[in-house]
């Protein structure tokens, strides 16, 4: 048995020379994938911020009523603050992960190139452009990071032949 790895008369792959592009109307799936694998970490990091904001929210007014109980006795109207805000936190943590999901799902479905995966990206990513203009008017440099999602996002799915890859 011989190794064709080594066989000095084999032809090279063309995908294996330097400066080997793909032919013009050939979907480029490497930035495909890229796009899925950030949908995949933008998604997870906005469950995981809403997990712990509810999480960690709701532990914050508890261990503040703890310490407004020591120090004075609590009205029942302070009980039913903490308790509206210990609600507020959880809530907003919920519809923050809520929020992640979707960006989740795009990417399983631009991972799959699946049409409704890419028209899903596409439209969260037009939502992620309108953040960062907000973001940015605020002077906060977060919306770089949503600019360059966006840009990066609308330029590979929009392109036509990364278009055509999709079922």
């Amino acid at each position: 048995m011989s190794n064709f790895e080594d066989d000095p008369f084999r032809s090279p792959m063309p995908t294996q020379q330097p400066g080997y592009r793909p032919p013009a109307g050939q979907a480029n799936t490497g930035l495909i994938i890229a796009v899925a694998i950030i949908n995949y970490v933008f998604g997870g990091l906005q469950v995981g911020c809403g997990a712990c904001l509810a999480i960690f929210g709701a532990t914050f007014t508890q261990m503040m009523g703890g310490l407004i109980e020591q120090d004075r006795s609590m009205t029942p109207e302070d009980q039913a603050a903490l308790g509206i805000m210990t609600a507020v936190f959880i809530g907003m943590g919920v519809v923050f992960a809520l929020c992640g999901l979707p960006t989740v799902l795009a990417g399983y479905g631009v991972q799959c190139q699946k049409e409704w995966g890419r028209i899903l990206t596409i439209v969260l990513a037009g939502i992620s452009a309108l953040m960062a203009v907000m973001f940015l008017l605020g002077l906060n440099p977060l919306g770089l990071f949503f600019a360059g999602y966006s840009i990066f996002t609308l330029i590979v799915l929009l392109n036509s032949d990364n278009a055509r890859a999709f079922k």
